[in-house]
């Protein structure tokens, strides 16, 4: 017991316990001990860091070049290096396009929407795919989806939803999801 209170108190957990405390100021849900899901804490993590390097970006482009030690060239140089590219979004941001398209007119609808994380259903084994793969859960995101939709043009309400990439990341979390809603 001795031995694990000396290891709580040394290094890592000091740390880690600084993250968390960080992660807990603009996210109240991460304050105490209660269990959270780590998915959402990376998330939080990496909107976080996102929004630190803007913040940042803004004060470098925004202070003024008096301020900046150096000769005039190098602080012209300085600032030409601004903004720094955010390697969260460089990194694991991406983009899908969903598109609704009318069964009846026809008529398309498109929204884009920036991801860090593509949320999956666990692959199900069935006959036909005994073993779940990733492919299989990735098939089944993309997919057709028959939906129920007032389209504005024609107020059918039926309507087919379809999702596609229009911009990849560099890495890409998938998270599995477990358990499935019944309704």
């Amino acid at each position: 017991m001795r031995q694990a209170e000396q290891s709580l108190s040394g290094k890592h957990w000091g740390v880690s316990s600084n993250v968390k405390q960080a992660i807990s100021t603009t996210a109240a849900r991460f304050s105490g001990f209660m269990q959270h899901d780590a998915q959402e804490f990376l998330c939080q993590c990496l909107d976080q860091l996102k929004d630190d390097t803007e913040r940042a970006n803004k004060r470098a482009l925004n202070s003024p070049l008096d301020e900046t030690p150096g000769t005039d060239d190098d602080k012209m140089k300085l600032r030409s290096r601004y903004p720094h590219d955010c390697p969260i979004v460089k990194n694991f941001e991406f983009e899908v396009m969903h598109s609704i398209t009318c069964k009846q007119c026809r008529e398309v609808v498109t929204k884009a929407e920036q991801f860090y994380d593509l949320s999956l259903d666990m692959p199900r084994r069935s006959h036909s795919n005994p073993i779940g793969s990733i492919q299989t859960a990735l098939e089944q995101f993309f997919r057709e989806e028959g939906i129920e939709y007032a389209c504005g043009e024609c107020d059918c309400k039926q309507a087919i939803v379809t999702h596609k990439f229009t911009k990849l990341p560099r890495v890409i979390i998938i998270h599995l999801k477990r358990y499935k809603f019944d309704a």
